[in-house]
């Protein structure tokens, strides 16, 4: 999974519903450059979380103005790709 993020210095987490994925509370997204990060993880479904930072206060609003993304279907090694315009 690829974020963009408002902002280059954005450090960014994950949470959600997978407790094998998501042992800790947060999990850091890597970042690969500039305002992207990413992650890799095996999950099952449905998938739903939500990115934030700031001390995980504030939650990422995607374009489509959620907080939290739910996904029902997935096939195998799909990959997927987010835009978070703002920090709420």
């Amino acid at each position: 999974m690829t974020i963009q993020v408002p902002n280059e210095e954005d450090v960014v987490y994950i949470t959600g519903n997978q407790e094998a994925a998501f042992q800790a509370p947060l999990i850091m997204l890597q970042n690969i450059g500039g305002k992207k990060r990413e992650i890799e993880i095996n999950a099952h479904l449905p998938l739903e979380f939500s990115i934030v930072t700031g001390g995980a206060v504030k939650k990422g609003q995607f374009e489509n103005n959620k907080e939290v993304i739910k996904i029902d279907t997935i096939s195998d090694h799909e990959s997927f790709s987010y835009k978070i315009i703002k920090w709420n």
